[in-house]
């Protein structure tokens, strides 16, 4: 994965991908890794820095037919990569409980909730309003330090 600038074509599937994948509430802060496979978007991880110095891995998402391929771990592992270049802290996220097994193999961990409210209340908001209306996200995280660069 390399990083080139995106050209009108390129940008207007990008739109046309975040929309099927309901992605919205950008940030121009927010930081968004691709895999684009014959000028066509097949894959994106989104990261949101958070205010205390952790990110928050707000989307991944692969194009069905690219799933079980390696494409979400690479992306996973290239934003990790590109974070732990320039960053300290760690990457929370909120993930699916089937993808549990996934996340673990990149070397996340589970996060006790009333960590998260020390680490970054924000983002505590988020997760308590998300079980509140019915989501059974887990909650993990894995450590800048722990990413092999």
């Amino acid at each position: 994965m390399s990083k080139q600038p995106l050209d009108s074509a390129l940008i207007y599937k990008l739109k046309h991908f975040l929309k099927q994948a309901q992605q919205k509430n950008w940030q121009q802060s927010d930081q968004v890794f691709l895999v684009v496979h014959q000028n066509s978007v097949i894959g994106y991880a989104r990261i949101v820095p958070q205010e205390n110095g952790a990110f928050w891995l707000r989307g991944l998402y692969v194009d069905p037919q690219w799933r079980k391929q390696g494409v979400a771990s690479a992306l996973i592992r290239n934003a990790e990569n590109a974070l732990a270049a320039t960053e300290s802290g760690q990457v929370i996220c909120f993930a699916l409980a089937h993808l549990e097994h996934f996340y673990r193999r990149l070397g996340y961990q589970p996060l006790d909730e009333s960590q998260l409210q020390n680490i970054d209340p924000h983002l505590h908001t988020r997760f308590r309003q998300a079980q509140e209306s019915g989501k059974s996200w887990l909650l993990l995280h894995k450590a800048l330090h722990q990413v092999c660069r």
